[in-house]
């Protein structure tokens, strides 16, 4: 499915989340509660329930004022397991402490390191954060609709709430991209309203939609998450390029005249597409086709003393590029049957096809003769002309005899012999060794 340009990023959802992570991971702190002032110089029971299969560990945290470097020291961890009823979580002893104006954070772990935070605070929040104004920019292409293995991908969102906003309470879940599902931003300053920014490269191993969704989280616990979609292509556009319809190879033969076919296939559309024939490194045709899946190129009067060169390159919506170059591919007007070349060998019969390639400069009749190490003639296989084109050809043998059972172990002489429309014969001798 094909997605539209113009609906480079649909907004699919902006909800409170009352529980982002897995929901058999819980936690809360009942006591103190949000907006007690507490007394310096003591000792603060904190209680609350930690719950769940997956839970691992927690750790209890608190800033004074307006620091937002947390602290441990003084919080004494009172059970490091879970307990599905209110208790005692840990005491925190204030001495010194300026705690008109804190914060408590509890920060649970699931078994894969998965973290839920709770907070509580002295000042009361029931506001949801709100994000807007999301930008999402492809750094390696500049294309807004696509993105591809290894591209580029900065992310920017304006973030408001009522209070401040500290930076681990900002994640992106960058998992369909490759990145982490907890991914804080490169660029945020804990202020109440600011654009945060994150900057990821992408790792991408499937094809089609895929989504990133942005999470808040403020000191009142509430949450917002903002889901966001866009057209991933993981895979290169394919090309098959043809001689006067057929396959072309490096290194096949050409007539003085021919026409070159090309196509592209691709997940997805088309950005362009080029067809390039060259004599050496100078180029002397060419033809281009954007958004198109065919080309052809009429070529004439080719000389037999050079070498040519054939070029097509593709690239998708996405920016993935191939190029496929046929190399040394040259005009013959004599006729030649060249590399020759059976394999595997040694070949066993058993569980395995015996394929012997070969070329030939014009279409004829080759013919394949297999014998034994005492000459008794084993197998025979004709090739007719609207069969054997020009270019790269191979017989398939079985490793049977022409009475239908399988030869037995040894050496076995192969002689190829290829006749043009003129009468004119080449022939080439090749040694198989048959093991089983």
């Amino acid at each position: 499915m094909i997605i539209n340009k113009f609906f480079y990023i649909a907004i699919f959802s902006l909800l409170i989340c009352t529980n982002i992570f897995a929901n058999d991971l819980t936690a809360i702190i009942t006591d103190p509660i949000s907006g007690t002032i507490l007394a310096e110089d003591s000792t603060i029971t904190i209680s609350g329930t930690v719950t769940g299969d997956i839970f691992s560990n927690y750790e209890m945290h608190f800033v004074t004022g307006n620091n937002f470097s947390w602290s441990n020291q003084g919080i004494s961890i009172f059970n490091v397991f879970a307990t599905t009823e209110n208790g005692i979580l840990g005491t925190w002893d204030t001495t010194s402490l300026n705690l008109t104006s804190w914060k408590l954070r509890l920060t649970v772990y699931a078994n894969d390191q998965t973290k839920k935070i709770y907070y509580v605070t002295n000042v009361v929040d029931t506001t949801s954060p709100a994000i807007s104004q999301v930008t999402f920019n492809n750094l390696s292409t500049g294309d807004k609709f696509w993105v591809k293995n290894g591209d580029g991908l900065q992310l920017f969102a304006d973030i408001s709430d009522d209070y401040l906003i500290a930076t681990e309470n900002l994640w992106v879940d960058f998992s369909s991209f490759g990145g982490s599902k907890y991914s804080l931003p490169s660029t945020w300053e804990t202020s109440p309203t600011g654009v945060a920014s994150w900057l990821i490269t992408t790792n991408i191993e499937t094809n089609g939609v895929i989504s990133l969704n942005i999470f808040i989280q403020d000191f009142g616990n509430n949450y917002v998450s903002i889901n966001l979609v866009t057209t991933a292509d993981y895979s290169l556009p394919s090309i098959d390029v043809f001689v006067d319809n057929i396959p072309l190879f490096s290194g096949d033969f050409l007539q003085k005249e021919i026409t070159i076919s090309a196509y592209v296939t691709d997940n997805y559309d088309i950005e362009s597409f080029s067809l390039y024939f060259y004599n050496n490194d100078s180029l002397i045709s060419t033809t281009s086709n954007h958004s198109g899946v065919t080309l052809s190129l009429f070529i004439k009067d080719l000389d037999n003393s050079r070498q040519y060169k054939v070029v097509a390159v593709a690239s998708d919506l996405a920016g993935n590029i191939i190029t496929e170059n046929f190399t040394k591919v040259a005009v013959v007007e004599d006729f030649i049957l060249t590399e020759v070349l059976p394999a595997p060998n040694p070949f066993n019969p058993n569980n395995e096809l015996l394929h012997i390639g070969y070329k030939v400069s014009i279409p004829g009749i080759v013919k394949l003769y297999l014998h034994s190490i005492t000459g008794e003639r084993v197998y025979t296989e004709k090739q007719e002309s609207h069969i054997n084109n020009n270019g790269y050809n191979e017989f398939v043998w079985d490793g049977r005899n022409q009475y239908g059972k399988l030869v037995p172990n040894g050496f076995y002489f192969g002689v190829i012999v290829a006749e043009d429309n003129l009468g004119t014969k080449k022939k080439e001798l090749i040694k198989i060794a048959v093991l089983k």
